[in-house]
């Protein structure tokens, strides 16, 4: 008999070790030592069985826990037959089993008796075995190519380096085209370990550093990508370092200077050899590049022009996309809407006529920002479902991360709070991951419009403060600085900032994608002050654009200007203006599906309680104010043209 209680204390009360040691008190073990592990107990049951299928067993243990016998018999250079023979033992002693499933297919019963099988290999004779496991996976056709390459490398020396790397790099672009990017990479940096003896193979960096970008592993990326580019140039290929550079800027989301960066794409603009083609999407890429350096969006802008001209002159539609992708960055800021729209809808066009997905996805990326300044929100909710699907379908965190974004984008716009900040989140954990300087900077924008909103912007001072060391460049982190020590009631501070943003006709404030969305957040910043007499210059830079839908880069939506517009002009004391602009607000929210801001004048403080409108003489103010005659109002809202009179004598006598 078998003592329970003695069984359960030598095995620990692991299920395998225990019925494993009852197999072998069965067979007529009774060593009194106690056994250390459950691999000493599969290893005393394996020591009888005949030497031909222990040897089975072995090279068994190489192919897997799942084999199956004709690349068995291969690799023990048998016969079939005489592998299915050699096997039989092992079946009956439990170790192993047959598939039922499948023909020929046996499979250890447990990965720890295959593991203990594994482990009583000399390395020498492990990786001989791995050599001719390979072998006969290739001979036999069996393998796939991630398994021919794990063989082959841990089949070395009897494997060469050569063959070996011809594997990985077999295994790594299988795993490409199955979107496995981490796998991919692994197998890449296998083939350039094994290929390399001592030079750089430029080629294989790329293709390392692309399936570590899809990964998600930026910054190794662009160390692939740079390293490739330092080869090219040192063996003076100018393709090869124009398509480095070029895929060193495809790690990079635009939010502040790269100077590394432009210095790359100047190299290789400049490098002999480059085909017209290829020299516009470098200029174009560097038109990109050079639009946050200090005093550049001029010359990136003619250099966006330009690589334009130089691609539709090349007959190379791929590069023209690329070119007017630029066009449209470089022009962003407060004017050229109507041209930037123009160039994305025509980037969009040709990535749909080259059925070029990732040029389809820049297209839409680039359209939101612009398609949400001119109010055309059914398209911007468009544009993210189509970034969505080519994200999902290229399995690319980069990508999803823009999806993030622009999701929280529109989640704050519709007034959804909780949303907007669970995806600020969000976005900000997967952009620090990918290694992306923006992603903080993003998320201290998309938190601060909404904690704004809920009168919690004091939360993020030191947020704000710390983004601010980072990305100094960044005027409308000082913007958002003033609007939350105002906040806050540090008034003095804030007026201070707004004092060193308004000088000098706003010097400070270059016109870029980041210059109306600024000049909202300081007039917010004045009305907390109540900076009356700073109010004015911010006011009247502003008001031309009433009718825009306000956009802080990219991330971060502000609403009508028309809503900041009403609102200096309350502080400054012009009330019937006021009133006009707040229903134009209202008028433009409303059509926009705007919730994320209420009434401009609500919540002005004591100016605004000293003259309260009721709800109603609100909706009537709203509505008198888009042109309605007063019997229209009256039947709008169900009352009476008397009650309309009453309401709007009331609202004319408490405006002023």
């Amino acid at each position: 008999g078998v003592d329970a209680s003695d069984l359960h204390a030598r095995t620990g009360g692991n299920p395998l070790f225990i019925s494993e040691s009852i197999r072998l008190l069965a067979a007529g073990s009774r060593s009194p030592a106690p056994l250390r592990s459950v691999r000493e107990v599969i290893r005393e049951r394996l020591a009888p069985l005949p030497p031909g299928c222990r040897e089975a067993l072995e090279v068994a243990s190489i192919l897997g826990r799942d084999f199956e016998y004709p690349p068995l018999a291969a690799a023990l250079r048998i016969s079939p037959a005489r592998v299915v023979a050699a096997l039989d033992p092992a079946v009956h002693a439990r170790l192993v089993s047959a598939d039922g499933a499948r023909a020929g297919a046996y499979r250890f019963v447990h990965t720890l008796i295959r593991d203990a099988v594994a482990e009583q290999l000399a390395p020498s004779r492990r990786a001989r075995l791995h050599a001719r496991v390979f072998t006969a996976l290739r001979d036999t056709g069996w393998g796939q190519p991630s398994d021919l390459a794990h063989h082959a490398a841990a089949g070395r020396p009897a494997v060469s380096d050569e063959t070996a790397g011809a594997a990985a790099r077999s295994a790594a672009e299988a795993a490409d085209r199955l979107l496995a990017w981490e796998d991919a990479a692994a197998w890449w940096q296998l083939a350039s370990t094994l290929t390399a003896q001592g030079q750089v193979d430029t080629g294989l960096q790329m293709r390392l550093g692309r399936s570590l970008l899809l990964a998600g592993h930026v910054d190794e990326a662009r160390e692939c990508f740079e390293t490739a580019a330092a080869e090219a140039a040192r063996t003076e290929d100018g393709p090869a370092l124009a398509a480095a550079a070029l895929a060193a800027g495809d790690t990079v989301a635009e939010v502040a200077a790269d100077h590394k960066l432009v210095v790359l794409l100047g190299q290789a603009r400049r490098s002999p050899g480059v085909p017209a083609g290829l020299q516009a999407r470098l200029m174009a890429r560097w038109a990109i590049a050079a639009y946050w350096q200090p005093g550049s969006q001029e010359q990136s802008r003619q250099a966006s022009r330009a690589a334009v001209d130089l691609a539709e002159q090349a007959g190379d539609s791929e590069a023209l996309g690329a070119a007017l992708v630029a066009r449209q960055f470089t022009l962003r800021g407060p004017d050229f809407l109507e041209e930037r729209l123009a160039a994305g809808t025509a980037v969009l066009e040709i990535a749909t006529r080259l059925g070029d997905q990732d040029l389809r996805f820049r297209a839409h990326q680039w359209l939101v920002p612009d398609r949400y300044q001119a109010g055309a929100i059914g398209q911007v909710a468009a544009d993210v479902q189509q970034m969505a699907a080519i994200a999902e379908a290229h399995r690319n965190p980069l990508q999803r991360w823009w999806v993030l974004i622009y999701r929280g984008l529109l989640a704050g716009f519709a007034g959804q709070a909780a949303e907007a900040e669970e995806l600020a989140h969000e976005a900000a954990i997967l952009g620090r991951r990918l290694g992306q300087p923006a992603a903080d900077a993003y998320r201290v924008g998309q938190l601060g419009r909404v904690y704004w909103a809920a009168g919690r912007l004091a939360e993020l001072g030191d947020d704000i403060e710390q983004a601010l060391a980072r990305f100094p460049g960044l005027v409308t982190l000082r913007c958002m600085r003033a609007l939350a020590r105002g906040a806050a009631g540090r008034t003095a501070e804030a007026v201070t900032d707004i004092e060193a943003l308004v000088a000098d006709d706003f010097a400070a404030l270059p016109r870029d994608s980041l210059y109306l969305a600024s000049l909202a957040i300081l007039g917010e910043a004045a009305v907390s002050c109540q900076a009356a007499g700073l109010a004015r210059p911010i006011l009247d830079k502003l008001l031309p654009y009433a009718s825009r839908n306000l956009i802080q880069g990219v991330p971060v939506g502000w609403g009508a200007a028309a809503w900041h517009v009403a609102r200096l002009q309350w502080l400054l004391g012009q009330r019937n203006e006021a009133a006009r602009f707040a229903a134009t607000a209202q008028r433009l929210h409303r059509q926009w599906g705007a919730r994320g801001l209420g009434h401009p004048l609500a919540d002005l403080g004591r100016q605004a309680a000293a003259l309260p409108l009721s709800g109603r003489e609100q909706e009537v103010l709203t509505l008198l104010a888009s042109g309605h005659a007063n019997s229209e109002i009256a039947a709008a809202l169900g009352v009476s043209v008397h009650t309309i009179e009453r309401h709007v004598a009331n609202v004319f006598a408490k405006l002023g």
